[in-house]
């Protein structure tokens, strides 16, 4: 059972906000592989020639990966404190619980989608999307 169920206007109002957070999460997760990406390179090249400059490097792509790791948690813990269940980032695929008939289901919808108009049993995910209509 969830903890909390979504009506389809609420879900549907929750929408801009997050729409902006997903994109950011995606946004953060590019730049965290194309930081690792960065690290190795650098790490390689320190290896060979052990210059300080190299060491400085790889200690600020560090600290700007730890910041956008942290700052990625953060904004998963928000879409999961608000009940929210993103199956799929890279799609932008998630599920709003919600109850149809007296029974739990997933309001279903990603992120190239204006607004929810899916829905799906609990045990069916996307391969079970029906239209709210």
């Amino acid at each position: 059972m969830a903890a909390r169920y979504y009506t389809l206007e609420e879900a549907n109002g929750r929408l801009p906000w997050l729409r902006q957070n997903l994109q950011e999460q995606l946004s953060l997760q590019q730049q965290l592989l194309e930081a690792r990406e960065a690290h190795r390179q650098l790490r390689r090249h320190s290896r060979r020639n052990g210059s300080a400059t190299d060491e400085e490097a790889l200690a600020e792509k560090q600290g700007q990966s730890e910041r956008a790791l942290r700052r990625f948690e953060r904004l998963a813990q928000q879409v999961e404190q608000e009940g929210i269940v993103v199956r799929d980032l890279a799609r932008g695929l998630v599920d709003f619980p919600a109850l149809r008939e007296g029974r739990e289901v997933c309001l279903c919808w990603t992120l190239d989608e204006p607004e929810i108009a899916f829905w799906h049993e609990v045990d069916a995910g996307y391969a079970g999307r029906q239209p709210l209509v």
